[in-house]
């Protein structure tokens, strides 16, 4: 006898029963894939970093690394945004601490990387490691002298504690020390100083803006002699992670750069400031075809180390503001396109930089300053007015918000308006630089974001990842495409309707699949015509990430063997 059974619910249309039946089945599945991988991850845990010495990894070289946290084994393995040549398991590793040889290709750019661990259990939390051609010291413990320069040190600070190194320096030598510290993530408020060899202080450094907030000395030894170099915390209490990187000697860096924009695709030159690099150098600059920050690599020669300037690929046209300056009071203004970025420098104090844009008569445009987060000095003021000279609107920085911003209603019977860019406190300066934006209200800029940086799958499992959007005035349909997968692995639910804010995307590893440990980047296309944008999808914040988001490009993957 065959039986079929019935879903009945009282008072409920029967007409909706299959929608509800395939709900139903679909919430279960899910929900039972969910659990599954929940239970799987809980009984093995992941492991977690505490520490990694040293914080850099030199090109062309191999770097050993002794990493120290919990859950790690003989099975470890690094995952980076960077390819790695060649690494190598020392023997004697634990669970609280392993060393590992780490190899990097000579050509690989200078900058920063995001790094991950993985073992058998699961995959690590990501952190961000220097990469470039300075000799790494630190795996052994605080270098109290060096003999060789350009070095780098990695160590840390607790409490009261100071870490210094000796030198010998000659009368004359161009001498530089930096440290990386507040940029990766540590809670230490640095102070670098310089000793002569009487232990007189010659040269001192709290933290720079143009550094979110790190030190660094530039100075000229004055005799031959033995120097010291002091680091410790500004109330001498550095708390736990007080880890650092210091930089010492002759290396290449550019702290700001005009533009600081190109539109995507194209390239533009490029002019560093607050650079180690000649002056006069120029740089050409391609920017990525991928909406958004990118960075700034230096020519090889130069030696470069440390993170990189981020820049940042646009939409629209990016320009740069006008050589000459228009006296105060002159309503003159360069004339922009609409939309258009531009970036400026307010050179001296009481400059005002001006730009005139053709607008539409009762139309909505919306302007942005941005200025510290970027490095500048610069304490943005706007001033918009019509051609004419009647002042419309103004902005200044505001809680939560130091980049000002404002959206205009264009009165009827205007079309153009005159943007004025100055400094509120009426300075200047070579590092005032700031980036304009001038944008329809509603120009489509959505941004998309991730709930996890890392995903652990067992081989015939599932794992759910939320890829959420502020749509930002984009309120069509999304489709999301992921690449780095390894083959045969399933993806769902890549698709946005129109007014959805988020999606779950499902990742299914079939059983009997291979260990994998990799990469994933998640694009969003919007629109189907020529003009159609893409945007990456942003894991959350990680240390490090903050001032170079292009590192949150990238979600970590692991394959786990069968349980």
């Amino acid at each position: 006898m065959n039986y079929s059974p019935k879903l009945t619910v009282v008072g409920f249309p029967s007409r909706l029963y299959p929608v509800v039946f395939r709900f139903c089945s679909m919430f279960f599945y899910t929900a039972v894939g969910v659990f599954a991988s929940v239970v799987v991850v809980a009984d093995t845990p992941a492991p977690v970093l505490r520490s990694i010495m040293p914080r850099g990894l030199e090109t062309g070289a191999p770097t050993l690394l002794v990493l120290e946290g919990e859950h790690l084994d003989a099975n470890l393995m690094l995952i980076a945004t960077i390819p790695i040549a060649k690494q190598t398991l020392r023997p004697g590793a634990t669970a609280t601490r392993v060393e590992i040889e780490v190899t990097l290709d000579a050509g690989i750019p200078a900058g920063w990387a995001a790094l991950w661990t993985t073992t058998n259990s699961g995959i690590s939390k990501g952190l961000v490691m220097a990469v470039d051609s300075l000799p790494q010291r630190g795996h052994s413990g605080w270098a109290e002298s060096i003999d060789t320069m350009p070095v780098a040190l990695s160590g840390s600070v607790r409490g009261a504690e100071i870490r210094k190194v000796s030198f010998d320096g000659k009368q004359g030598q161009p001498f530089a020390v930096e440290v990386e510290s507040k940029r990766f993530g540590s809670t230490t408020r640095g102070v670098l100083r310089l000793l002569d060899a009487s232990g007189v202080p010659i040269a001192s450094s709290t933290g720079l803006r143009e550094l979110a907030g790190d030190p660094r000395i530039m100075h000229t030894l004055p005799k031959d002699g033995r120097y010291t170099i002091e680091f410790h915390d500004l109330l001498f209490r550095a708390a736990d992670p007080g880890f650092f990187r210091m930089k010492v000697g002759q290396w290449g860096w550019s702290d700001l750069a005009m533009p600081l924009a190109i539109r995507r695709g194209s390239s533009s030159p490029v002019v560093p400031l607050s650079s180690s690099l000649p002056a006069g150098v120029l740089l050409s600059i391609t920017a990525p075809v991928t909406y958004g920050s990118f960075p700034l690599e230096l020519p090889a020669p130069s030696r470069p180390a440390g993170p990189n300037l981020a820049m940042f690929a646009s939409d629209f046209d990016e320009v740069l503001e006008s050589s000459v300056d228009m006296p105060p009071g002159d309503m003159n203004a360069q004339p922009i396109p609409f939309p258009a970025g531009v970036t400026g420098r307010i050179s001296v104090a009481g400059q005002r930089d001006r730009y005139r844009i053709a607008v539409t008569p009762e139309s909505s445009v919306r302007i942005a300053l941005e200025s510290h987060a970027m490095g500048s000095p610069l304490d943005g003021i706007l001033v918009v007015r019509t051609s004419s000279g009647a002042q419309i609107a103004a902005a200044d920085d505001q809680p939560g918000n130091m980049n000002p911003t404002v959206v205009v209603k264009i009165p009827a019977n205007t079309d153009a308006i005159v943007v004025d860019v100055g400094d509120v406190r009426g300075h200047g300066g070579d590092l005032f630089v700031y980036r304009l934006t001038v944008t329809p209200e509603g120009f489509p800029d959505p941004l998309f974001t991730l709930d996890t940086e890392s995903v652990s799958i067992h081989s015939g499992g599932t794992s759910l990842v939320r890829a959420s959007v502020d749509r930002r005035g984009w309120n069509g349909p999304i489709d999301l495409a992921v690449s780095g997968l390894p083959a045969a692995t399933l993806i769902a639910g890549t698709h946005l309707d129109p007014g959805q804010s988020s999606a779950l995307l499902s990742i299914h590893v079939p059983a009997g699949s291979a260990a994998f440990a990799g990469l994933l980047q998640i694009s969003a296309t919007l629109g189907t015509d020529a003009s159609r944008m893409q945007r990456n999808a942003l894991v959350p914040l990680f240390p490090g990430t903050l001032h170079h988001s292009w590192l949150r490009k990238n979600l970590a993957l692991a394959i786990l063997p069968s349980p």
